[in-house]
């Protein structure tokens, strides 16, 4: 499955990008047509999990948008409900890993 959601950058160290295109649907409601957030991970296979965690989660509140749930949500909001969930993830893979 090819992840278009996960970007690597390798200057001036590699580090890992999430990015998410805004559906044109939902254009008119964000200022950009991308959103584009650090996973915090140089480990590729950390940044696939989180990653995908952030996909779901970026489809999950452009749903709600499109409902009319989450009207008034800015650009911004949606930056800290992902970076949330970044450091939750980046939490329970620790913990996981620590267990084992």
């Amino acid at each position: 499955m090819r992840r278009t959601y996960l970007i690597q950058k390798t200057k001036p160290y590699p580090q890992y990008l999430f990015r998410c295109k805004i559906p044109k649907d939902l254009v008119m409601m964000f200022p950009q047509k991308v959103i584009s957030l650090s996973v915090k991970s140089n480990s590729y296979r950390h940044s696939k999990i989180i990653c995908f965690n952030l996909y779901k989660t970026t489809q999950f509140i452009f749903d709600e948008v499109r409902q009319g749930i989450m009207q008034d949500i800015t650009l911004e909001d949606v930056k800290v409900i992902l970076r949330e969930k970044v450091r939750q993830t980046i939490k329970h893979i620790n913990l996981y890993e620590w267990e084992t």
